[in-house]
């Protein structure tokens, strides 16, 4: 996992994740109960049937996005009718998102350093390392939504804030390749607008003149 404060132990897959700070809706829970099946939410929790779809939709969209970046190249005609199918599933997902479901995945709660192998955030009370949980997150700007089982790789005081004092990273060691090619293409999305936020900034200021500069 990528997260801000790494560790000489990750791996170098995990270092090679873009990463981005982020504000997402999140929630998670520690897991008392033996996980035996990583890449299935536990059975314990049970999803509104609101949430089921926009998970169902989000998998759906992260199918199409990487065929919508092969078949662009070849033949532009299928590359139009997949993108205008996912700016349809986006609709359907966030009239779905507006629809009273519990989890309300309409308005971030955190502020999140976030990659495709995990995620890091403040937290108010210390977690250990290896801590099991489970994992809700929903990128409203994308309507993303994820629930994955998560480990915590450290967990460490932070004193920044000062009623969540500590910094935890979680990583994502068995979430599945839809939901991290999706993970992925958000935060590569992110990434891409910070950089060209940065690059028009500097082009405005070098566009004023020599006086207001000063």
């Amino acid at each position: 996992m990528a997260v801000q404060g790494e560790k000489p132990n990750r791996t170098k897959d995990e270092r090679n994740f873009f990463r981005v700070d982020d504000e997402i809706y999140l929630e998670f829970r520690v897991l008392t109960e033996p996980v035996h099946d990583k890449q299935k939410p536990p059975a314990a929790r049970k999803d509104t049937p609101a949430h089921d779809m926009l998970a169902d939709l989000s998998a759906v969209n992260s199918q199409i996005h990487p065929l919508l970046e092969t078949i662009k190249h070849t033949d532009t005609s299928i590359a139009r009718c997949l993108e205008a199918l996912s700016k349809k599933i986006d609709l359907v997902a966030k009239a779905v998102s507006r629809s009273g479901d519990p989890f309300r995945p309409t308005k971030p709660n955190r502020k999140v350093n976030l990659s495709a192998g995990g995620v890091a955030f403040n937290v108010a009370t210390q977690l250990l390392p290896g801590t099991p949980l489970e994992v809700r997150m929903a990128v409203v700007s994308t309507n993303l939504v994820i629930t994955c089982y998560g480990e915590v790789a450290y967990c460490e005081r932070d004193g920044k804030d000062l009623d969540q004092p500590y910094r935890v990273g979680i990583k994502f060691p068995a979430l599945s390749v839809a939901d991290r090619q999706a993970l992925f293409a958000h935060v590569l999305g992110r990434h891409t607008e910070k950089i060209r936020g940065t690059k028009m900034s500097g082009e405005d200021k070098n566009a004023l003149p020599a006086a207001a500069k000063k």
